[in-house]
């Protein structure tokens, strides 16, 4: 009889232990789907923007080119910082920038007009691009020259991208169709923001 009882309260204390062993488990199971859980989810929403040039051809044969950013990621980007950069100098303008890379042979008005008509876009602090959107910061059509010089400027231009999602997770781009490399935060220097 007394072997019984030494069993029977083995037992309970064996029962005992696995309930709480299975109980830890789940919490441990738990946690780390959890995990998973949030990882998934920010990854639903990681923004990734590409930089992009477009040349050619337009209506009535007129030269064009235009500067895309695009957003090929899974959720919007938060543009926090812009810089255009050529030959050592931070341009806040499209048209400064233009001047500068046709060594200011750039005429839109008159006779002599060689850019026949552009666009630009902005991109302040703060824009959001939706996933699959793209904005084209600059588009402009003009004689080969004009197009020429910045579709040749561009190659040698840095131009920089800084963009986070809405979990605070940061990015830059560089350079025409450089890969979005992580950064812990983008800097904003009002110097060289580039406002249009």
């Amino acid at each position: 009889m007394k072997l019984a009882e030494y069993f029977k309260g083995k037992m309970e204390m064996v029962m005992s232990l696995s309930a709480i062993l299975v109980a830890i488990v789940a919490v441990v199971v738990a946690m780390y789907e959890a995990d998973i859980n949030r990882e998934q989810a920010r990854l639903a929403v990681q923004p990734s923007l590409w930089m992009a040039q477009n040349w050619g051809v337009q209506d009535e044969n007129v030269p064009y080119f235009s500067l895309e950013i695009r957003n090929l990621g899974l959720g919007p980007a938060i543009v926090e910082n812009f810089t255009v950069k050529y030959k050592g100098r931070y341009f806040k303008n499209w048209d400064a920038y233009l001047q500068a890379v046709t060594d200011g042979k750039k005429i839109m008005r008159g006779d002599d007009a060689n850019v026949r008509d552009w666009s630009m876009s902005t991109i302040d602090p703060g824009r959001v691009i939706p996933a699959g959107d793209s904005v084209v910061p600059i588009h402009l059509r003009g004689d080969r020259e004009v197009v020429d010089a910045m579709r040749i400027a561009f190659t040698s231009s840095e131009l920089t991208i800084c963009f986070c999602s809405f979990y605070g997770e940061c990015w830059q781009a560089t350079g025409l169709g450089g890969r979005p490399e992580p950064v812990n935060r983008c800097l904003y220097k009002e110097e060289e923001f580039f406002n249009q």
